[in-house]
C-alpha cells in the first residue's frame, strides 16, 4: 500500500504540474508525451532507493511498539488501527478488481460490436459498419461507422483522415495505459482528468492532421454535425469526444514559439523533487507514542556518532527476562528483549538505556562507548502483583496465514475457563513488532518476509508466560 501511496503522490503532483502550466498551448505531442512520461515517472519513483555517501549517518531507531506494553487505553486502540487498516485495504482491494470486471465487460461488448457488425478491411485499417447507433470512432486498426449515418464523400474523407491518425500515432495504446492505470488507482480522482486529457489531447493532434488535407471550415462543418454523439465505451477513441468549440478554438490556434517549449522541461526539476521526497532512505521525522501517557515525542536531526548496543536482561536469579522494553532515556524510542533476553538497539552515544517491566525495578545505564550492556532487574517490592503460584494458565490456538503474498500470525488468547484474554502481549522472536489482543481475545501480527517459522511469546498480568513454536 506504500507503493500505492506514494505512486499516487507523484501522479498528483505532475498531473497538477501540466494543468496549471502547460494546458492550453497548441504543443500537442509534447503534452502527450509529458503526461505518459508522467505516468510511468511515478510508478518507477516508488522503487527508486538513493544511497547518499555522507559522512554523517542518519538517526536510525527502532520503534518501541506499543503491543508490547502493559494492555492501556492507548495500546487497544492501536491495535484496532490496525484492524482499521486492514480494512482499508479490503476495500482498496475490491475496488481493483471492480474495476478489472467493468474493463473486461467493455471488452466484451466491443467484441459483441465487431462479431454483428460488416468489416471492410483495407492496408492500413478495418472498417466496422455498425448496424446500429454509434459515434464515428476508432480501436486499434479498427474504425466504427454507424451504417445509419449518410456522410458525403469529403466529409467521410476528413473522418478517415482523422481516425486513421489515431491508429498510426498508437492512440489506443494510450487509452489501454489510462485504462490499467484507473484499475490501480481507482480512487484518485487525478487518473480520470489525465485519462480525459489525454484523450483530448489525441482529438485535437487528429484535428490538426485532418485540415492539412482538407477545407478547414468544411471539417468545422463536420464537427459540428456531430455534437452529440457520444458512446459509452471508454475504451474508443470518438470523434465527438472533446468540446466542438473547444477543437474549433484550437484548429485556429498558432503554433507556439520555440521559448515556450522549455516549460515542459519542468518535468526534470519536478521528477528530481519528487524521487528526493519519497527516497527510503530520506531521514524523517520519527514520531512514537508512550502509551502511558499519550503524549507525542518527536526526535529528528542527523547523529553523527551512532552505536550498535547489544546486551542481555536477567533477572537476580540469573533467569532471561523476555518482554522487557529496553529504552532510550528522554527520547521514548527503543526495543523488547527477546524469548531469551536479548536485545540490540543502535543509539547515540552518550546517550543512556533504561530496561523496565511490570513488577521489577528499572534500572539506567549510560551508554557511552559501549556496545555491550547486560541489565540486572530486581523485583519491586512495592508491587502488587499476583504472586507466582497464583499465576493462571493462558491457552492459545494460533496459526500463520497468507494473504496477498504476506504472512500473518493470527490467533485467539482464551484463560482456563475458555473465556477470552484482552491486553495480552504477543511477542515473535526476531522481531520487533508485536501485537495486542482485542476485547475478544484475537490478534493478528504481520511477520517479517525472512521470519516463518520460529516461536511467539504470550505475556499477560496475572498469567503465566506462555512459549509456542509456530510454522
Amino acid at each position: 500500500m506504500n507503493y500505492i501511496l506514494t505512486s499516487t503522490a507523484c501522479l498528483t503532483a505532475f498531473y497538477l504540474c501540466y494543468y496549471l502550466f502547460l494546458r492550453g498551448d497548441k504543443l500537442m505531442t509534447l503534452q502527450r508525451t509529458f503526461l505518459l512520461t508522467a505516468l510511468a515517472i511515478s510508478l518507477a519513483i516508488p522503487m527508486v532507493d538513493l544511497e547518499w555517501n555522507n559522512t554523517t549517518s542518519p538517526l536510525e531507531a527502532t520503534y518501541f511498539p506499543m503491543e508490547n506494553l502493559p494492555v492501556t487505553e492507548a495500546s487497544m486502540q492501536k491495535s484496532q488501527n490496525y484492524a482499521l487498516w486492514d480494512y482499508v485495504q479490503y476495500i482498496y482491494f475490491l475496488g481493483v478488481a471492480l474495476m478489472f470486471v467493468r474493463l473486461v465487460l467493455n471488452f466484451r461488448k466491443l467484441f459483441l460490436i465487431l462479431k454483428t457488425s460488416t468489416l471492410e478491411k483495407y492496408e492500413h485499417y478495418t472498417l466496422v459498419y455498425v448496424n446500429q447507433a454509434m459515434p464515428i470512432s476508432s480501436f486499434l486498426r479498427y474504425i466504427f461507422i454507424s451504417t445509419r449515418e449518410n456522410f458525403e464523400q469529403e466529409e467521410l474523407e476528413g473522418i478517415l483522415l482523422h481516425e486513421s491518425k489515431h491508429l498510426t500515432d498508437l492512440h489506443s495504446l494510450d487509452v489501454l495505459l489510462m485504462e490499467a492505470a484507473k484499475i490501480i488507482y481507482w480512487f484518485n480522482p487525478m487518473v480520470y482528468m489525465m485519462d480525459r486529457s489525454l484523450k483530448t489531447i489525441h482529438e485535437y493532434i487528429c484535428d490538426a492532421e485532418a485540415v492539412k488535407h482538407c477545407e478547414q471550415s468544411s471539417y468545422e462543418k463536420l464537427l459540428i454535425s456531430s455534437l452529440f454523439k457520444r458512446s459509452d465505451l471508454p475504451l474508443l477513441s470518438q470523434f465527438s469526444e472533446v468540446s466542438v468549440k473547444k477543437r474549433i478554438y484550437m484548429l485556429n490556434q498558432k503554433t507556439p514559439s520555440i521559448m515556450k517549449k522549455v516549460k515542459y522541461l519542468l518535468i526534470i526539476p519536478i521528477t528530481a523533487a519528487l524521487i528526493l521526497a519519497c527516497d527510503p532512505n530520506e531521514l524523517k521525522e520519527i514520531e512514537t507514542t508512550s502509551s502511558e501517557t499519550g503524549e507525542n515525542y518527536n526526535t529528528s536531526g542527523h547523529v553523527t556518532d551512532m552505536i550498535t548496543v547489544a546486551g542481555k536482561v536477567v533477572g537476580t536469579d540469573g533467569r532471561a527476562l523476555p518482554g522487557v522494553n529496553i529504552i532510550i532515556e528522554g527520547a521514548e524510542i527503543g526495543t523488547v528483549a527477546d524469548v531469551n533476553g536479548n536485545y540490540s538497539l543502535q543509539v547515540p552515544a552518550g546517550s543512556s538505556l533504561t530496561a523496565s517491566f511490570i513488577g521489577m525495578n528499572s534500572e539506567t545505564i549510560a551508554v557511552g562507548n559501549k556496545s555491550v550492556i547486560d541489565f540486572e532487574l530486581s523485583d519491586d517490592p512495592n508491587f502488587k502483583g499476583t504472586p507466582f503460584d497464583e499465576l493462571k494458565a493462558l491457552s492459545v490456538n494460533q496459526k500463520v496465514v497468507t494473504e496477498h503474498g504476506s504472512k500473518y500470525l493470527t490467533g485467539k488468547v482464551t484463560s482456563e475457563t475458555d473465556q477470552p484474554v484482552s491486553g495480552a502481549n504477543i511477542i515473535v522472536t526476531g522481531q520487533k513488532e508485536g501485537a495486542t489482543t482485542n476485547q475478544y481475545g484475537e490478534f493478528r501480527l504481520k511477520l517479517d518476509d525472512n521470519n516463518t517459522s520460529g516461536k511467539v511469546v504470550v505475556i499477560r498480568e496475572g498469567f503465566k508466560l506462555q512459549t509456542l513454536a509456530f510454522k
